[in-house]
């Protein structure tokens, strides 16, 4: 809900840099409950969790695409500026309603 707070107020990047914390957090905690190494890299540990079963290969790619959405706002790429707020909102959309409700 923070990230959707940055979002409306206009501070589009901050929203960007919070959700991609949110998304791999979330993420690496899953992996963990269902002993996989949280330490590894990000693709790595959603490889895994769809080589467990426990992900589908259209929701891996869907986190790989929302995960570098992320990576752009937290390293201050160029390709981030150019999404506009409904695009910056289905990123933050897709963290809340497919990643906060993994079990």
């Amino acid at each position: 809900e923070q990230a959707f707070k940055f979002l409306e107020n206009g501070l589009e990047l901050a929203a960007g840099i919070y959700g991609r914390v949110v998304l791999e957090t979330t993420i690496k905690e899953f992996a963990k409950g269902h002993d996989i190494d949280s330490k590894l890299k990000f693709d790595q540990i959603i490889i895994n969790l769809r080589i467990k079963g426990l992900i589908q290969k259209p929701f891996e790619n869907s986190l790989r695409a929302n995960y570098e959405i992320g990576s752009w706002a937290a390293h201050g790429n160029e390709e981030f500026n150019k999404l506009n707020k409904n695009e910056i909102k289905e990123f933050l959309v897709f963290i809340r309603d497919k990643v906060l409700t993994l079990k």
